[in-house]
């Protein structure tokens, strides 16, 4: 049995990949529906393969889902640890408000990601990549005109700076 976790990121490595012609209520319950069939040896027919994955076989294209799930549930689960810090942060120096009807968990995300425990990088001419593994990274500009970087492929986190002080 998966938690809800996984299988929204079941869904979203699913829906990469494939398009469903849904009956069900999810992507996840189609996705399950495939591998059902596969472990059947039947020809899944729920749903097709994206352009970039029509010459795959299915088995390789379902260890490659299992694989990109795995990659995105890794991410969701930083998510809720750095919005667990932001809250506790925020509730050790009273700045939580008491309505908590109106909390940004995008606001406790960032907060819970503390910049000092980041490694820096003087930003460069060129785009940035991971320096785990050279792939390309996705980032945002904060209000010091530093940029936060996430890694695509590896999921490192680090910060560009234009110098180290």
């Amino acid at each position: 049995m998966h938690t809800t976790l996984e299988k929204r990121a079941i869904s979203l490595a699913a829906g990469n990949s494939l398009c469903f012609e849904i009956e069900g209520p999810s992507f996840y319950e189609e996705y399950m529906k495939v591998i059902n069939d596969f472990d059947n040896g039947k020809e899944p027919e729920n749903c097709n393969k994206y352009q970039p994955f029509e010459n795959w076989n299915w088995e390789d294209l379902i260890n490659h889902i299992s694989n990109e799930s795995d990659f995105i549930l890794m991410h969701f689960k930083q998510l809720l640890e750095d919005a667990k810090t932001g809250l506790i942060k925020s509730a050790t120096d009273c700045t939580l408000d008491s309505d908590l009807t109106t909390l940004c968990m995008q606001g406790m995300v960032d907060k819970g990601i503390n910049k000092d425990d980041l490694d820096k990088y003087i930003m460069g001419d060129e785009p940035m990549t991971c320096s785990k593994c050279g792939s390309r990274t996705d980032f945002e500009i904060k209000p010091d005109c530093s940029q936060k970087h996430e890694c695509l492929k590896c999921g490192y986190i680090f910060l560009a700076v234009e110098n180290i002080d």
